[in-house]
């Protein structure tokens, strides 16, 4: 088994470099390490669903973008969409202006991850546009679908503007 050598103050996103491949994904929040187990089989079928969908629609997306706000804190969204398709093969991480929306698929591991605190990190960072995934009946893809606003006082939040399916969205393309 490899050991995680943590840093001598709180971990960067450069830090992700030294870290062992134990076949999760790894997070910074705030300074610090979270390991993301690996998603069941409905997640990643709906993840990989999703982005062909988009892509079949002409949108510029990819699974499993990283997400970096500052040196000390990144996200990976389970699929994004960028303003316009990257080029660059080998780079696994984009700033928050490079992306139009990113979406999260609920998974039982991180409900309020995903349902919450991710929400709000990506609208501190000011990604137009979120996309949150549940579970429904017979297993289909219901999308939560919200715009960026910013309340009274400035604060960014999202405001939900729709609510789809994963079999809708392909029939509409």
């Amino acid at each position: 088994m490899s050991a995680i050598n943590p840093p001598a103050g709180p971990w960067t996103v450069a830090d992700l470099d030294a870290l062992p491949d134990l076949g999760h994904r790894y997070e910074i929040h705030e300074g610090k390490l979270v390991m993301i187990p690996v998603a069941g089989r409905w997640h990643s079928r709906t993840m990989r669903l999703l982005t062909n969908v988009l892509e079949a629609a002409g949108m510029p997306a990819e699974m499993r973008v990283g997400v970096r706000k500052s040196d000390h804190s990144m996200r990976v969204a389970d699929v994004a969409i960028f303003h316009t398709m990257p080029t660059e093969l080998n780079r696994a991480l984009w700033a928050p202006e490079e992306l139009a929306t990113v979406i999260e698929i609920v998974s039982e591991v991180s409900l309020d991850d995903d349902r919450f605190l991710k929400p709000r990190w990506y609208a501190m960072a000011g990604i137009p546009e979120f996309w949150r995934v549940e579970q429904g009946e017979h297993d289909e893809a219901v999308i939560y679908q919200y715009k960026l606003a910013r309340t009274t006082d400035g604060v960014a939040a999202y405001v939900e503007t729709g609510i789809t399916t994963l079999e809708k969205l392909e029939a509409s393309r």
